[in-house]
């Protein structure tokens, strides 16, 4: 349940393009996470009777998987912390918003009214973002 928790909140973070740049390394334990985790996924639910979960989470090596699984979370967890902080560093602004914040504005990057609310979180005196298709002209 960690790995898979971990999984939902990691995935639309290493989705994004600039994450991917940005975290060159991290990204690719991250497609390898990815992939073995959809294919643990698709097993277990090809696994059928009353005793299948315990079966399939009993099979040889699957608790050696999952621990290594923990361990490359723990660092793409702190991939993600050290991106966010070096952001932080070249935007002091940010060091006001939470990492859980950050990772919604990194997942809503072309939401206009998702940054129109986040920018007027961070500067009070917006009321408003002027667009010119997908970039920010004025406010």
């Amino acid at each position: 349940m960690q790995v898979q928790r971990s999984w939902i909140y990691l995935e639309p973070i290493y989705s994004q393009e600039e994450v991917r740049s940005g975290l060159h390394e991290q990204f690719k334990v991250f497609e390898e996470l990815d992939l073995l985790y959809r294919k643990v996924m698709q097993q277990s639910v090809a696994s059928a009777g009353p005793s299948a979960v315990q079966d399939f989470c009993r099979a040889e090596g699957f608790a050696s998987m999952v621990q290594s699984l923990l361990e490359d979370i723990r660092y793409l967890y702190k991939g993600i912390n050290d991106y966010l902080d070096q952001k932080r560093d070249d935007f002091a602004r940010l060091y006001f918003t939470s990492n859980k914040e950050l990772v919604q504005l990194m997942g809503n990057l072309g939401n206009q009214a998702y940054l129109e609310a986040f920018l007027q979180k961070l500067f009070h005196g917006i009321a408003g973002l002027l667009f010119d298709q997908q970039l920010i002209v004025g406010f």
